[in-house]
């Protein structure tokens, strides 16, 4: 008779386990970054010429990269947050990074990283206020509003210093970024190159 080692069916189960969690953290990943891709397609080649949600077009040649889809996501990504739409490529892909690292899911990163999504179109408007648009506004048409109602309360100068200390939060969150360790890093660096410095003296 066969005899089996205490602990060996778990261990198989176990491992087991944990291949089948790989292997969808792997698929996700592999979609998220599908996704990512297609995105960035279709936003490069964005032509205000394509039909698409904010106007109508009697073109026969769809000129985006991703044909009749891709226009119509480019166009209503440019058109609700501009150019910060890239900030929605990069937090898809930071997102499934994260997924296929680690596999756990943290709410509170994504709900940042939407607000930096935010507060880049909000800056973006900023920028370029007063932005009358062309095929869109450089903050979309959230960033503009978001830009106009600071400006409305807060003033030209404290909606940057609102808007700047908003965006570095929700990066500081969203990435996990440690300054204090980046500033002694820095500072490491420095004293570090001081006496090479003096000694060319």
């Amino acid at each position: 008779a066969r005899v089996t080692r205490p602990g060996t069916g778990q261990a198989a189960a176990a491992g087991a386990s944990g291949s089948g969690q790989r292997t969808r953290r792997a698929i996700g990943y592999l979609s998220a970054l599908s996704v990512c891709v297609f995105t960035s397609l279709a936003l490069a080649s964005y032509s205000p010429t394509d039909p698409a949600f904010s106007r109508r077009s009697s073109v026969e040649e769809i000129a985006n990269w991703c044909g009749r889809w891709g226009a119509l996501l480019a166009d209503l990504l440019y058109q609700g947050l501009g150019y910060a739409s890239w900030a929605v490529v990069m937090l898809g892909l930071w997102l499934g990074l994260r997924f296929a690292r680690r596999g756990d899911a943290s709410w509170l990163k994504l709900v940042f990283g939407v607000l930096s999504t935010w507060w880049a179109s909000t800056l973006l408007a900023l920028f370029a206020w007063p932005d009358l648009g062309g095929d869109f506004r450089d903050g979309g048409i959230l960033g503009h509003i978001s830009a106009r109602w600071m400006l409305e309360y807060v003033g030209s100068a404290g909606s940057y210093v609102v808007v700047c200390v908003l965006l570095m939060v929700s990066v500081t969150v969203f990435f996990g970024i440690n300054w204090e360790r980046l500033a002694g890093r820095g500072v490491d660096v420095a004293t570090g190159q001081t006496p090479r410095v003096w000694s060319g003296f």
